[in-house]
């Protein structure tokens, strides 16, 4: 196994487990819809999309990661860094690492997504309704922006992250 295949193992892995969190999502639509009759008729249509949103977002997610890995590893890699890294059957330990750190930026934006959904349906209902945003939904705002950031941050620029640790770790010694 070189790199890419290694990479594609886990763009394939991490849609699958979408594909799992997507399927958890089936209670909180079977909850809504069971209960539909005792929220009140102006919230309806906003509980029907804060739970069906989650669960179509997640799919999407996963038929993209099981649908186009290998574009998606050429992506994470620079095209001529694939290349070039196609013949190496062994791989470095940056490169795992940048595969590892990808890896779980998929997982956290894909925690996050059933969390964003609601929470933007909380956000847009406090305001309709009492023209505030309660303490609560700000604190749940600012700590998904957070997680959305680290794991674009970790999906996008692990090359960036591997040197900052190299570095700290060169210094400590």
């Amino acid at each position: 196994m070189n790199q890419k295949d290694i990479l594609i193992l886990v763009i394939k892995i991490f849609g699958i487990y979408l594909i799992v969190r997507a399927l958890e999502m089936f209670q909180i639509i079977g909850m809504t819809i069971v209960n539909l009759s005792q929220i009140p008729e102006t919230q309806r249509y906003g509980y029907l999309v804060g739970s069906l949103l989650p669960f179509l977002l997640l799919i999407i997610g996963a038929i993209v990661l099981l649908k186009w890995p290998h574009r998606l590893s050429d992506w994470i890699y620079n095209k001529e860094e694939t290349k070039d890294h196609e013949q190496q059957k062994i791989i470095k330990e940056d490169a795992l690492q940048q595969i590892v750190y990808s890896g779980i930026g998929i997982l956290i934006i894909s925690n996050a997504i059933p969390r964003i959904t609601q929470t933007i349906i909380a956000f847009i209902t406090e305001v309709q309704w009492s023209k505030a945003v309660s303490p609560n939904t700000w604190a749940s705002v600012v700590g998904l922006v957070i997680q959305l950031c680290i794991g674009i941050f970790l999906f996008y620029h692990t090359k960036v992250l591997i040197k900052i640790l190299k570095n700290n770790s060169t210094t400590v010694k």
